[in-house]
């Protein structure tokens, strides 16, 4: 028993990411690529404090969810579909009628103190900043997920939040109206054509899917649109599929096991709502960050490979990996060749992509590659590693194995804080020694020689 406990520990931690996926069958491939993504998943989602960052969310949604639903309530009215909204959000909270009817509420007295006069432009102003800022904090959660340290310029950040807080009660309303317009149409339709009626039980449990539809393009659109980065579409779908299938599971079980909470109303009274309110909305929020986790470790699972022996590797190792990736991009710069990307070099070098990238990102702190200016690269978090192209920043034709050992080894401060200098004064006068050495060594050679 221990040492099955033993074999399945050290296949999670080892043997699940050296194992390379190009060496597999194409179905245990894949078999291996959706183990790694649940671990990747399973192991991020409490690094990144995943249950701290939906308490946060929890807390924000809790203090603008009367100025959203003001907004929603706004944009509605303007195309005459305020009651459209009003009946999606009783839907959207069902089994929370009390708090829906509430907020509902406050919404209706806050759009109504925010008309005319110099405190109804404050009231807007205001009204427009709660709902920014609690759309800022998505974003703040999603780039951490994605490890993106910058996030959008202010005067792109309305522009971008502005269109989703048009796009999204939109869609909903869409979605509510065209479930009640098709079961309306085929009720007409099979009264009047009786063919129609064989097929009306068909259409009509196919219009069940219409709620997981209209979640499943919601949190697709979130997934690529908030990250300030380029998310692929399908690593976005698939996080937007899994997330709303479970949020719609959750939705479910939540209304059905309210019915036994009713030691609640005899704890809370007429607040018992609150409190379940609460849970609704931690939840709901980690059901969100748990798909922004999903969609990050599909479109990062290649950057996992190897990862547990790529952390053992020895300086002489990573040398010789930053020898082999100068060695190509030398002989493509003096072939007159474009800038490589990182795919590239995973396919000519038959390296790990998160080995190149810790290259790559190696070689231009040292000064030996820089980065190709594009029309999309402007040097900020939204252009992917992937569509980076990289050249050498050195003329090739002088470039030795020592040179690029000497611009790795002297990358930072050279000076050893000591409070004798003197001591140490010999050592260095022989590691130069050694490298003026290596510097005429016959094995020094070019590397558009080798």
């Amino acid at each position: 028993m221990v040492s099955k406990f033993g074999d399945i520990k050290r296949f999670l931690q080892s043997d699940l990411w050296n194992l390379r996926l190009a060496d597999l069958p194409p179905a245990r491939a894949a078999l291996l690529r959706a183990l790694r993504i649940a671990a990747i998943v399973g192991r991020r989602f409490t690094r990144d404090q995943c249950h701290l960052r939906a308490s946060a969310l929890t807390l924000f949604t809790l203090l603008s969810i009367v100025p959203m639903l003001a907004m929603a309530f706004g944009i509605a009215k303007g195309f005459g579909l305020q009651n459209a909204i009003e009946r999606e959000t009783l839907r959207r909270l069902a089994g929370q009628e009390e708090v829906a009817r509430w907020i509902m509420d406050f919404a209706h007295t806050l759009l109504e103190t925010t008309r005319g006069g110099l405190i109804a432009g404050i009231g807007v102003v205001a009204l427009f900043w709660t709902v920014l800022k609690v759309l800022q904090n998505i974003e703040i959660s999603l780039n951490a997920i994605w490890k993106i340290e910058r996030h959008r310029p202010f005067s792109r950040r309305v522009s971008d939040y502005l269109s989703f807080m048009l796009i999204a009660p939109i869609l909903l309303v869409v979605s509510s109206g065209l479930t009640v317009m098709v079961t309306q149409q085929v009720g007409f339709m099979s009264e009047r054509f009786g063919i129609v009626s064989y097929f009306e039980s068909f259409i009509l449990k196919a219009l069940r899917l219409v709620p997981y539809l209209v979640l499943w393009a919601l949190f697709t659109f979130l997934y690529i649109f908030m990250p300030n980065t380029k998310v692929k579409a399908t690593s976005a779908a698939l996080g937007g599929v899994l997330a709303g299938t479970l949020y719609q599971i959750f939705q479910a079980a939540y209304i059905y096991f309210q019915v036994g909470m009713s030691n609640y109303n005899a704890v809370y009274g007429s607040f018992a709502a609150l409190p379940l309110f609460l849970l609704w909305l931690q939840a709901s929020w980690m059901i969100v960050l748990l798909g922004a986790e999903i969609c990050y470790a599909h479109q990062n699972t290649a950057l996992f490979e190897c990862e547990p022996q790529i952390r053992r590797l020895s300086r002489e190792a990573r040398n010789l990996a930053a020898l082999s990736v100068m060695r190509y991009l030398a002989r493509r710069f003096h072939e007159g060749e474009r800038g490589c990307s990182e795919e590239d070099l995973v396919r000519a070098e038959g390296m790990p992509v998160l080995l190149i990238r810790q290259t790559l990102t190696e070689l231009e702190k040292s000064g030996l590659v820089a980065r190709m200016a594009s029309p999309e690269d402007n040097g900020d978090s939204s252009v992917s590693h992937e569509e980076r192209l990289y050249q050498p920043a050195v003329p090739v034709t002088q470039l030795t194995i020592r040179r690029v050992l000497d611009h790795l080894e002297q990358n930072g401060e050279s000076r050893v804080p000591v409070l004798n200098p003197a001591e140490i004064e010999d050592l260095a006068q022989r590691l130069k020694a050694l490298h003026e050495a290596a510097e005429k060594s016959p094995a020094n050679s070019r590397l558009l020689d080798l």
